[in-house]
This record gives structure tokens, C-alpha cells and sequence, in this order.
């Protein structure tokens, strides 16, 4: 990125010229070019090699030749003077001219340029030789009119491939004039679409600077403004899967950003031409000359240094890393995070505590990390020393090899030779009834301890009743027992709420249980858990019942002997009608045939035979057959009229469902298109004898005379309804129209 030093030309410029230079704008890198840049923009301009936006720069620039606005002006170089201008003495010219902030003593110092077509073609093999390590390249820039089109660098896509092959890291540059949130989104867009996926070691940066008398000078943004632009350059950059990187020089960063605005999220890159920079604020790269010379680039250069700590540019980097101070720094996903305090887990895997973004080696006691869990702490690191119960914050806690359990429940026993009961990690002083030990087992607590001389019946906090003895659930008992004016049921010690059936007590009865309780009060059929259903009396099963009966599912079923035939599929009387139960119980839904003992077959709508049925019936095997009083009639043939007002053809008692052509009923002759009468069909229809017959609205039109419209589109002609293969001539068609003839079909 080629640095504006737009200066005021002072005494040395005097020593050259007598001229008035007080309205000569003059650029840092023009001295190099001033014979030949007009030429080559003239040539470009009559070739059509140049684009709009190096047409535009060159007229823009004030009496200078440049290939591009943005080469002419990329990040300007502001000191302290009341117009924003600095002019530097000596601006260094290779890396070991630099003298780096003793905040960098133990980070890496990687050496880099950044380039744009403005270097030409460059040699990049030669430039690795030279011990560049990496490469920041211009992908993009804006202009700075106030058009402020979006442009690709024309050099990008081969200066991005020669650095990498030549195993360079590689990182990319917009050259921003974004005056809005909007065009900082959209040049972040553009960037990312140049890029079209291409994966890159460093990030993608918003070169943001002035031009003089450019679209971002005029704008006069605020700081806040300046400072949303490129947070949203940076937040697009960042979704779509790439590293963000806000680039500025001194000035700007001091007076028209606020810097840490940016850094607490994205790295800094700093411009500032000096071999000791004074800049206070957090970067992770150094631009500090624009005047480099490097061997395979036939130009000067900018020089960059990169601090590497391992962690800047990683994304992906969640730790901490010492500072020169001492101190170690908490990152999350590659950013210092110097809000957060509590628990935090190192690379190493092990777990320190923070406190605003820092460890605290001088804490100890319980502390939060990033996942909710709490730990033991000493000095500063958790430990796993200490086994056992904890107090906090008028609280006793439950930890284990350091760790606050918060998913543990059960007891534990103190110091003081009681068991305390614990719930999710702390005491629970009101807990008074049954609580499950971690071991499985259930102990009787009285107000968070232990009675071990309690005996009887004790609820859980889940809801469920077990049988204790001496403080201990007994699992050796099972069947009813009386408690209060209830009789339960308990199996293996436990009263299950959740069983519903019946249960034999030692009088030899069989007792319906509901939810564990006797239900006294139930007549009718229940289920047992063997899956079978019984006949219960005022809660007694009662073995002689016979017929139907309902359960409290609502369905009706065949009893015998007390209990439901589970497996009964047939016709069952009850009272004056007859019932279709199908797996033991009667099908409400079922419509359609069933074969009775009697060897028939009866018409049952809605599980009841519907004696009154005639007609055609629709089967559950998808056929419609013929009933006549509720039973088929398998001897019945010709059509018939099904419920859902269909006429088919039937034979045998049975609708055929493939059936195509004429069938004669009452008289008449019906045509019969895939089983049933097609009412709306008019055209000729082909009969069994050969001949083909004229059908109007599913019937066969005797009357029909002259010309008829078939469904091929013809017409044809017809006597009595049949078609006369043998007539020649001229007849009318329905219309009037007169159609010659021949062999029975009229010539279109």
C-alpha cells in the first residue's frame, strides 16, 4: 500500500526551484514515475487497457501521473501539525533499521510487504530468498470520486498464486473509501467475491485512509461513524469464514477512529514510517516503511512486520499466552477477551482463573469457567486435591477431586460422621422423606440427614412410595398393604404409582389396582398386565361373566369365563343387533364385508350388519360386490348402483373393475368405461359384435343420424346410431355444415 506523505515542499525544495510551489501538491512515490506516467496512461487510454478507475484517478491528481488514484494516495501518512501533515527525515528502508516496542520481546517478528499492481510483475521466489515471509496483497480498492466504484486489482489473482507457491503466507487488502456501514459491508462482499473461496494464512484487511479531496475526506465522519464502517467490514469479513484486519496509520487511528473499539475484536494493523514507533494502542502488524527495497520487485516497496504470538491470526486459538510483563492473557477464538472473569481452560488442558481477561494467582476458592461448571481453586489453578463437602456463600457444596458436582444427588458423609443429602451438587437441609443414594439405594432423611431408626411407608420427592425399614428401603416385600384408609401396591418394596392391573392378595381374590390404589368403585372390563382384559366386579374379577362388555378404553369386547377372547374375529350378537369385533373387540370404523358362520357374507357399515343394505357395498379388499337385504349375492349379473351413486358392471355378485364397453340393462345399452358408466362421454364406442355404436351421455343413441364428432376428433358417419363404413357422399354435420364423405368419415 503505497503511503500519500502529501507535503508542503519547504526549504529543500527551495534549494532546487525559484518557482512559487505553494499550490503544487507533490506524492512520495511520483519521483520514480514523473516522466512516464502521463505516457503510459495516454497509450491505455487509446489501447482501452486502462479502467475507468485509473482514467479517472489520473485527471484527478493534481498535475501528477499515476497508474491509479489509489496508488497516488493509499493510506496517508498524518503527523501533528495543525494540518494533519508530517514530513519524516528518515524513513527506514530495510528491517534492521526498526526498533521494535518492548511489549513485542517474546512475540516472533515475521518480516512482510504488501503489494499491488503498482509493483508490476513480481519475481516472488526472489522475493522469499530475501527472507519475506509474508505478503498483505490489494484484491480490490474503491475510487475516490464521488462515484465510488468498486475495482479489481488486475496483478491479485497472480501475485496471490506466485506468493503462495514461492510458500509465502499470504493476506489480502480492499483500499477502502467507505462512507457508510452499507459500502463497508459491500466492499467486505466485493473482497470475499474477488476471492471466489481462495484460502488465505493471513487476514483480509480494510485498508482505510484518506485521499485528498476524496469521497472519505469530504465526508468528515465522526469517530463512531469511522468505527462502525470498519467493525461492519470486519463482522462480514468474519461470517463469511475468513480473518478480519482493520489497517489505518497513526493519525487516523488517533483521530478518527476509536481504535479500541476495533481491537477488542479484530487485529490492528499499523502504518507509521519511523524506526521506533511511539503508537500506544494494541496492533498485530507494523507497516513502518513505504521506501523498501526488495529483491524480484523492481519498485520500492512497503515493509511490514508481523508479531506473532501464536495467536492473532488463529482463529480457532481458545488459551493463554504470557505477556512481556508477565502477565498471561486470556484468548477466546484468537481474541484477547478482557472482559471475562472466572474459570478458564488453557491448551495445556488445564483449567485458571481469570479475572478481567487475566489470571489471578492469588485467588483461591470456588470459580465459574465457560461451560457453568465450578472448581476448586488455589492460587489461581484448579486443583483436584480435595474430596468432600465445601462451604460458600452460606452454602455446603458437593466436590469431587476438585470438581463442584452440580449433577450429583445423594449422600455424603461429613467430618462429623453424619450423612448429609445433597441435591444437584449442594445440601438440601429441607429434605425430609426418601432420597436415592448414588449407590441406588433409598435412605430416609429427616430435614438433609439420615434416620437410620425410621420404619414405614415414605414418599420420594419423584413422587414414589417405598417401604423403609430401619432408615433403609426394604426390597423384600411385595403385594397390598393398608395405609391410612387405601390399600397399595407394592412390588419389591416400592409402591408403584405407575401400576395399573389386577393383583392376587391372600385372600385368593384377584384385585383391580389402579395407579397403585385398590379401585373399589370399577364394574366392567380392565386391563391387566399381562395384556388381557377381565371382567371386574365392584373391583373383583369376576371368572363366570360371559358376552360383551366395555372397558375403560371405551371398546366392547367378547368375554368368556371373565376374561376377553383377544384373538376372536367374527360376528357377535348382542341384544337385537349383530356386532363385527375383530381382534376381540368390536370395530367401530370397520365398513364393509364379513363372512359369518353360516357361511355367508353380511354388509357391515360402522361394525353393524346393515340389514337394509341393496346394492353395491364397498369391501375393505377395495371390490364392490352386490348385497340384497345386507347379504351378497353372488349370483347376481349386470349393473348396479353402488352408495357412492356409481352404476357398474357386476358379474358373479362382483363389480368388474377393468371392464371397458356396452352392457345391456333395462332395455337399454350402457357404456361402461373402467367398471362403472361413464355419464359424460359422447363419441362412438366399439361392441363386442364389431360394429361401432353412438354413445350420448353414457347411453347408446339409437336416433343418431348423419354426421357425429367422435373422441378422436372425427366425424363419422352414422344411421340408427352405427356407423356406415360403406357411405361415400356429403352429409351434415350437428352444426348444419355440409362435409364431403368417404367410407364413413367426413374429409377435413
Amino acid at each position: 500500500m503505497k503511503k500519500k506523505l502529501l507535503s508542503t515542499i519547504l526549504a529543500a525544495a527551495m534549494l532546487f526551484t525559484s518557482a512559487d510551489l505553494s499550490t503544487v501538491t507533490v506524492y512520495a512515490d511520483e519521483t520514480q514515475e514523473q516522466s512516464s506516467g502521463y505516457e503510459d496512461v495516454q497509450q491505455a487510454k487509446s489501447t482501452g487497457d486502462a479502467d475507468e478507475a485509473e482514467v479517472e484517478g489520473t485527471k484527478e491528481a493534481v498535475g501528477v501521473n499515476a497508474d491509479t488514484p489509489e496508488e497516488v494516495d493509499e493510506n496517508c501518512q498524518m503527523g501533528t501539525s495543525d494540518s494533519g501533515i508530517e514530513l519524516y527525515s528518515s524513513v527506514p528502508t530495510s528491517y534492521d533499521e526498526v526498533t521494535h516496542a518492548d511489549r513485542f520481546a517474546s512475540y516472533t517478528k515475521v518480516k512482510g510487504i504488501d503489494v499491488s499492481r503498482h509493483q508490476g510483475t513480481i519475481d516472488w521466489n526472489k522475493v522469499k530468498a530475501a527472507g519475506v515471509d509474508f505478503a498483505i496483497i490489494r484484491t480490490a480498492y474503491r475510487t475516490y470520486q464521488d462515484s465510488g466504484n468498486l475495482f479489481t486489482d488486475q496483478m491479485a489473482k497472480q501475485n496471490i498464486q506466485g506468493a503462495k507457491n514461492a510458500g509465502i503466507k499470504v493476506g489480502v487488502y480492499i483500499y477502502s473509501q467507505a462512507v457508510s456501514v452499507s459500502e463497508g459491508i459491500e466492499e467486505a462482499d466485493y473482497i470475499i467475491d474477488q476471492l471466489g473461496g481462495e484460502a488465505l494464512d493471513l487476514p483480509v484487511v480494510l485498508d482505510y485512509e484518506f485521499y485528498t479531496d476524496g469521497r472519505l475526506e469530504k465526508a468528515d465522519l465522526s469517530k463512531e461513524d469511522g468505527t462502525s464502517i470498519a467493525n461492519a467490514f470486519c463482522a462480514e469479513v468474519a461470517k463469511n469464514g475468513y480473518i478480519p484486519m482493520v489497517y489505518a496509520n497513526k493519525y487516523m487511528f488517533e483521530n478518527y477512529l476509536y481504535p479500541d473499539k476495533i481491537s477488542n475484536n479484530y487485529p490492528i494493523w499499523l502504518a507509521n514510517y519511523t524506526n521506533k514507533t511511539e503508537y500506544k494502542g494494541d496492533y498485530a502488524f507494523w507497516q513502518f516503511s513505504e521506501s523498501g527495497n526488495v529483491d524480484g520487485i523492481s519498485t520500492s516497496v512497503d515493509l511490514d512486520f508481523w508479531y506473532d504470538d501464536g495467536t492473532a491470526m488463529n482463529s480457532s486459538f481458545t488459551g493463554f499466552r504470557q505477556m512481556t510483563d508477565g502477565t498471561w492473557k486470556y484468548y477466546l477464538n484468537g481474541k484477547f477477551n478482557q472482559y471475562y472473569t472466572g474459570l478458564a481452560k488453557h491448551t495445556d488442558g488445564w483449567w485458571y482463573y481469570v479475572k478481567n481477561g487475566l489470571i489471578d494467582w492469588k485467588y483461591t476458592g470456588l470459580a465459574q469457567n465457560t461451560s457453568g461448571e465450578w472448581y476448586y481453586v488455589k492460587n489461581g489453578a484448579y486443583t483436584q486435591e480435595y474430596t468432600g463437602l465445601a462451604y460458600n456463600a452460606g452454602n455446603w457444596f458437593y466436590v469431587e477431586k476438585g470438581v463442584l458436582k452440580w449433577d450429583y444427588s445423594g449422600y455424603v458423609n461429613h467430618t462429623d460422621g453424619k450423612w448429609y443429602y445433597v441435591k444437584d451438587g449442594v445440601v438440601d437441609f429441607s429434605a425430609t422423606g426418601l432420597y436415592k443414594h448414588s449407590n441406588g439405594w433409598w435412605y430416609y432423611a429427616d430435614k438433609g440427614i439420615i434416620d437410620w431408626k425410621y420404619t414405614g411407608l415414605a414418599k420420594t420427592v419423584d413422587g414414589s412410595w417405598y417401604y423403609v425399614k430401619n432408615g433403609s428401603f426394604a426390597p423384600s416385600f411385595t403385594g397390598l398393604v393398608k395405609n391410612y384408609n387405601n390399600w397399595f401396591y407394592v412390588e419389591k418394596g416400592c409402591l408403584n404409582w405407575d401400576y395399573t392391573g389386577f393383583v392376587k392378595h391372600t385372600d385368593n381374590r384377584w384385585y383391580y389396582v389402579n395407579e397403585s390404589v385398590i379401585d373399589f368403585g370399577v364394574t366392567g372390563l380392565r386391563r391387566h398386565v399381562d395384556g388381557n382384559w377381565y371382567y371386574a366386579k365392584s373391583g373383583i374379577i369376576n371368572f363366570s361373566f360371559q358376552g360383551l362388555a366395555k372397558g375403560d378404553d371405551g371398546a366392547w369386547r367378547n368375554v368368556k369365563n371373565g376374561c376377553a377372547i383377544n384373538d376372536f374375529n367374527g360376528l357377535v350378537k348382542n341384544g337385537t343387533q349383530w356386532f363385527y369385533v375383530k381382534n376381540g373387540a368390536i370395530d367401530w370404523t370397520y365398513s364393509g364385508f364379513v363372512k359369518h358362520t353360516d357361511g355367508n357374507w353380511y354388509y357391515v357399515k360402522n361394525s353393524v350388519i346393515n340389514f337394509g343394505a341393496n346394492g353395491l357395498r364397498l369391501h375393505s379388499d377395495g371390490n364392490w360386490y352386490y348385497a340384497k337385504a345386507g347379504v351378497i349375492r353372488f349370483g347376481y349379473q349386470g349393473l348396479a348402483q353402488g352408495d357412492d351413486g356409481a352404476w357398474r358392471n357386476v358379474k358373479n355378485g362382483c363389480a368388474i373393475k377393468n371392464f371397458n364397453g356396452l352392457v345391456l340393462y333395462n332395455k337399454k345399452w350402457w357404456y361402461v368405461q373402467n367398471g362403472s358408466i361413464n355419464w359424460s362421454y359422447n363419441g362412438f364406442v366399439k361392441h363386442t359384435d364389431g360394429l361401432w355404436y353412438y354413445v350420448k351421455g353414457g347411453i347408446v343413441d339409437f336416433s343418431a343420424a348423419g354426421l357425429k364428432l367422435h373422441t378422436d376428433g372425427n366425424y363419422y358417419y352414422a344411421q340408427k346410431g352405427i356407423i356406415k363404413w360403406g357411405y361415400s357422399g356429403t352429409a351434415s354435420a350437428p352444426d348444419g355444415t355440409q362435409m364431403t364423405v368417404k367410407n364413413g368419415v367426413a374429409v377435413k
